[in-house]
């Protein structure tokens, strides 16, 4: 058995985003194109002193850490509770849009399934993921995928064939629980961001004078941006050129899965 083992955990963009109604258990529905990108946190995991550690000191460590509660579940649905210490290096931003805190959660149900040799089949480990949070499943994809239902429902899609720019104001941050309040059906979740947080419309009409096509990802604050650069970003802004990432059935990502464009 594997002593240690690391784990690339990419962000996702969102493509397309539609909200299709409000739903009996009071989440929405939604309809979204998703892509795994190559920003990536970095995750450590061994078999060690049962702690987790995160290089971004502003991240909790316990229950409300989804790495935290996706081991709980792992050993819950797989009655294995030996001590594992993972860390945690944060790469992706938080509060973005980019589903850092998902994919985390994602990469630690494969990698200690992994670490203890597949107790777990593959659609256990979705069905655990679709336990904490609507993004999870989606990680355990191909990489491309339409999303339905509140997100957890996945149909794999051919890749995007081109390079994307990640650009996230350096000083916004949403929240996905009060961007929702304000989604309408039949629209996307720009509007509702742009309600709660009026400076980010300014911000997608600063980028579409540098961008020829720019999109919200998620609930924000990052916006997608395809095309050409046509001038430098202003300093207030973080910038993050990215390639699409692709998978295999039961393997995870590596930088080596980079889409050729």
């Amino acid at each position: 058995m594997k002593r240690k083992l690391s784990r690339v955990s990419p962000a996702k963009v969102n493509l397309t985003f539609q909200v299709l109604g409000k739903r009996l258990d009071g989440y929405h529905a939604i309809e979204t194109l998703m892509q795994v990108v190559s920003l990536c946190d970095h995750l450590h995991f061994s078999l060690s002193a049962d702690q987790i550690m995160c290089s971004d000191l502003s991240i909790p460590c316990d229950e409300r850490n989804l790495v935290w509660r996706a081991r709980a579940l792992f050993r819950k649905a797989s009655r294995i509770h030996d001590p594992v210490s993972i860390k945690i290096d944060k790469i992706i931003p938080s509060q973005a849009g980019l589903g850092g805190g998902s994919s985390n959660a994602a990469t630690t149900l494969f990698a200690l399934n992994e670490l203890f040799q597949s107790p777990l089949s593959g659609a256990q480990l979705i069905e655990l993921g679709a336990q904490l949070g609507s993004d999870v499943p989606f990680f355990f994809s191909s990489g491309s995928a339409l999303c339905t239902g509140r997100g957890e429902i996945f149909t794999s899609q051919p890749p995007l064939n081109q390079g994307v720019t990640i650009v996230k104001p350096k000083h916004l941050h949403l929240s996905t629980v009060d961007v929702y309040q304000y989604a309408v059906e039949g629209k996307g979740l720009e509007h509702a961001a742009f309600k709660v947080l009026p400076e980010l419309q300014n911000v997608k009409m600063q980028l579409l004078e540098l961008f020829p096509d720019v999109r919200m990802s998620g609930s924000g604050t990052s916006f997608v941006c395809l095309g050409e650069q046509k001038n430098d970003l202003p300093d207030d802004y973080f910038s993050f050129v990215c390639r699409p990432l692709q998978k295999n059935t039961g393997e995870w990502y590596t930088l080596d899965h980079v889409q050729s464009i």
